[in-house]
């Protein structure tokens, strides 16, 4: 969520992923993270889906 709040345009989960010490091998469980928040309705896709942000006020 921090790394959502922070980022000024959308970005992918790949980006997420390189903002933690793991990087790479945390890709999935960023995924999946974000794949959560979505059903909940807390990102609004960009990219064709391949980005995701915050919806406002989320």
């Amino acid at each position: 969520m921090r790394v959502l709040e922070a980022a000024a345009a959308p970005v992918s989960v790949e980006e997420i992923a390189r903002h933690f010490a793991q990087g790479k091998p945390i890709e999935k469980r960023a995924g999946l993270a974000v794949a959560a928040l979505a059903r909940l309705g807390r990102l609004s896709p960009a990219d064709g889906g391949r980005k995701v942000s915050l919806r406002c006020g989320a």
